[in-house]
């Protein structure tokens, strides 16, 4: 029960949260940063937005779940079934690394990146609505 001492700054949604998934997407690209100088130096394009949209799709995917749930534990077993469902198992619709050839990120990038964004927004709306209460 810290939201009025945390959220006593100007402006919080953009001093807090943005810097928060500034810093989930830093973590997340340091972590798989050998992923992404093997693409590049093999010239392997398709493989390399895979990996960008990854790196955008998990800390964006925490966010939201944490905005909208205040709780990280939702997170947890979502990304573990993501995890487990799609990239173990390689069910193309939620293969969201690209190790199948039939990825969902490889058939329908603009798509990815438009979910990408609809959960940067979901998690902005849900942070303000917590906010806000």
């Amino acid at each position: 029960h810290t939201n009025q001492i945390v959220f006593v700054c100007a402006r919080p949604l953009l001093r807090i949260l943005l810097p928060s998934w500034m810093a989930g997407v830093a973590v997340t690209a340091a972590l798989w940063s050998g992923a992404a100088l093997r693409f590049g130096l093999h010239h392997q394009v398709q493989n390399l937005l895979a990996w960008v949209g990854a790196v955008l799709l998990i800390p964006s995917l925490a966010l939201m779940l944490g905005a909208w749930t205040g709780t990280s534990k939702t997170f947890e077993v979502i990304y573990l079934m993501l995890w487990y469902i799609g990239v173990v198992n390689r069910l193309p619709a939620l293969d969201f690394l690209g190790l199948s050839p039939q990825a969902f990120v490889y058939q329908y990038p603009a798509w990815e990146f438009g979910i990408l964004a609809g959960i940067v927004l979901l998690a902005f709306i849900g942070r303000r609505l917590r906010q806000v209460m």
